[in-house]
Order: structure tokens, then C-alpha cells, then sequence
């Protein structure tokens, strides 16, 4: 494959409305934004959300091992928001989801939504959250203010844990909304065309809709791709054992591009750098299956 050749046009975007774009007084700071977007990848599940008014909580987040300790792992089973700005969330389609929610800051804000603190794996920073959590931990102190934080920190491990691209906010446990509070919704094609969801969404006719615009072909290329990829290789998180934080690299290490390049030679140039951009938000680096079988 030439890497010379250009990438054609981005055939993954969101058609949004100007007003829905920037932050400030003026809507002039484009790199940022005025609205928080829960996606999912699932229409029934849109359609429920919608229909019952209820985010419900997810799995438990935040700082490492701690999240899933029984004595607070509920408080960290949280909901995810991005604050990256809404013409830039194709970026987050592949692994999030097609179908999204949009509210505004100040009425998340006021529901408890806080940003997400991404910090250096082992920085003093780290360090000084690990031994307050050890310490809570160790007396079985499911009330001390360490836990208030710890949902809402993520480490940065390079090659394995990097997520601050996302801009993620978070709610700890469900979340209940009116039709007011919400600013827009995505979705794959206009209420007139989304099916099965007229019926539901009636009373959300008069709702900003942002929505995707994709090629279908350009999408079922890319989800073959990945089923192929995950196929031949794997993240090596739960398979290398680890040596101060770092892999003990006992089988050869692929990078994400490396991995490409081998499976797929010959590929369409925009399809080759969507993988590698989603595949790198996973892990930066691979493990070849069949390597951990010899």
C-alpha cells in the first residue's frame, strides 16, 4: 500500500447547525464546546432512553483496581459524556455509537456531571490519589472524600490507557431528564426517516437534530476489518506479564500500523487510517494470537 497517496475526503461527519457550534460570548473558541453528548451504538436503546427519560449508569470508572472494590464500586458506576466539540464526534462513532444525546454544560453541571482528571501513570499526582485510596481502603472507609475523586480520575499509560482524547465527563450513578433538558439528538438519518422511533419521539419533533452523514459501504468495510483484526491479533493488557508498568515483551511486539499493514497490503488509504485511528485509541501496540500459542 503507498502511503503517499492521499486520504480522500472524510466520509464520517456530523451536518450540525452553526449555533450548536463554539463556546464563549461570542462562539468563537471553535476547540471548544458548550454541550455534553452521551452516545450508543444501539436504536432500541436510544429509543428507551428517550421514551423513559432515564440514563442509566454504567460499568464502574475510574482510578485503576479501586473502581471494582465491593465496599464503593457502586459509586463509581458512572455515565460518560464527551465535551469534544459536536462537528468533531465522528471520531468517537466507530466505538461509541451512531445515536446521541446532547445537553447543555450548565444543566449536566447542575445534575453533578464533572469533568474526568487524566493523570501520568506513577506521577506524584497518581502516587498521592494511590496511598489516600490504600488508606481508605485498608480501614474500610466507604465515606472518606477519597472516593468522591477516584471516579473521576484516569490514568494515562501509554500503549495501554490513553483516553483524554475523548474529553470525557462523567455522573456518577443514573441520570433522570425532561424533554427541556435536552439541547439535540443525533442519529443516523431525520426523524421522518427513523424507523420504528415516530411514534416515541413525537414530543421531540421540535429538538435540534444533528445527523450523521456516512457511506454505508465506507462503515461495513471498516466493522469486517476490525472483526478480521481482533481475529489476528490482540490487545496485550491480559496477556504479557508486566515489568514496573511496563510489558515484558517475551513474543514480538506489532504496532497498530505494523498489524495493518500485514493483514490488509492492499487497502483503500481512508479506510487504512480509520482503522489505525481506532485500533490506536484501544492500544498503541499488539500481540499476534498464533505468537502466544508457540
Amino acid at each position: 500500500m503507498s502511503h503517499d497517496q492521499k486520504p480522500s475526503p472524510e466520509t464520517m461527519r456530523l451536518l450540525v447547525p452553526k449555533h450548536l457550534l463554539g463556546s464563549g460570548p461570542n462562539s468563537d473558541r471553535l476547540d471548544m464546546s458548550d454541550y455534553l453528548v452521551h452516545l450508543t451504538s444501539k436504536e432500541h436503546i436510544f429509543k428507551e432512553i428517550l421514551s423513559t427519560g432515564i440514563l442509566k449508569r454504567g460499568k464502574p470508572f475510574g482510578f485503576r483496581s479501586f473502581r471494582l472494590q465491593e465496599i464503593v464500586r457502586e459509586r463509581h458506576r458512572s455515565i460518560c459524556f464527551s465535551e469534544i466539540p459536536v462537528d468533531q464526534l465522528g471520531r468517537l462513532h466507530i466505538k461509541k455509537g451512531y445515536y446521541g444525546i446532547g445537553f447543555s454544560k450548565r444543566v449536566l453541571k447542575e445534575k453533578g456531571a464533572a469533568r474526568v482528571w487524566y493523570i501520568e501513570h506513577n506521577s506524584l499526582q497518581a502516587r498521592a490519589i494511590q496511598d489516600l485510596a490504600e488508606l481508605a481502603s485498608k480501614q474500610n472507609d466507604c465515606s472518606a472524600p477519597i472516593w468522591n475523586l477516584t471516579p473521576f480520575v484516569d490514568p494515562i499509560i501509554p500503549g495501554r490507557f490513553e483516553w483524554d482524547h475523548e474529553r470525557e465527563c462523567r455522573i456518577q450513578g443514573d441520570l433522570t431528564f425532561t424533554l427541556d433538558d435536552i439541547a439535540f439528538l443525533i442519529a443516523p438519518n431525520s426523524f421522518t426517516e427513523f424507523p420504528a422511533a415516530v411514534e416515541i419521539f413525537y414530543d421531540y419533533q421540535d429538538l435540534e437534530l444533528v445527523t450523521t452523514a456516512s457511506s454505508p459501504l465506507l462503515e461495513e468495510a471498516l466493522s469486517e476489518k476490525i472483526e478480521d483484526f481482533f481475529a489476528e491479533f490482540c490487545d496485550p493488557l491480559h496477556i504479557l506479564p508486566t515489568d514496573q508498568g511496563e510489558y515484558v515483551w517475551i513474543v514480538r511486539e506489532w504496532t497498530t500500523e505494523e498489524a495493518l499493514e500485514h493483514l490488509f497490503p492492499i487497502i483503500n488509504q481512508t479506510i487504512f487510517d480509520k482503522l489505525a485511528s481506532f485500533l490506536n485509541s484501544e492500544s498503541t501496540s499488539w500481540v499476534r494470537r498464533k505468537d502466544t500459542h508457540e
